[in-house]
């Protein structure tokens, strides 16, 4: 599996950036949807790999979270489409699938009311060693 893989929900996954050799791992989760964090160039392949498994594909072109906060119409939006049954199973990720990833899913856990402090303890296991305080402010203020 891609690096920092998890179960979110049933049928919703995050992750880091997937690489070549995650494709297979992920073709056995017969995704239905992937929701990119970030806006630069797709890897070799990974396009290849998203229309020949007919996946539908979302790109939130996010900022990182060190110096800024995610826009909330930004938040909204991947919301809307994450927490939406109709598009899972569904894979979320960011680059290193620790910062802009754990703040969504941080923000999705207060929407289903999760307590604050499970949240942070999530992010924190998946962020350490640099967990932003910037994020956890972000996630607890949400």
């Amino acid at each position: 599996p891609p690096t920092n893989f998890a179960v979110v929900l049933p049928g919703l996954y995050r992750s880091a950036y997937p690489q070549t050799p995650d494709y297979p791992f992920m073709q056995s989760l017969n995704l239905k949807t992937i929701v990119t964090l970030v806006g630069k160039e797709l890897p070799d392949g990974f396009q290849q790999f998203i229309s020949a498994n007919r996946i539908k594909h979302e790109i939130f072109d996010m900022a990182g979270t060190k110096k800024a906060d995610i826009p909330i119409k930004t938040m909204q939006s991947i919301l809307a489409v994450i927490s939406n049954p109709k598009n899972y199973p569904l894979l979320l990720h960011c680059n290193q699938g620790k910062h802009r990833t754990g703040c969504v899913v941080g923000v999705l856990r207060k929407t289903i009311e999760w307590d604050t402090a499970s949240i942070i303890s999530e992010y924190t296991k998946f962020a350490e060693p640099k967990v932003r305080e910037t994020d956890v402010k972000y996630i607890t203020n949400f």
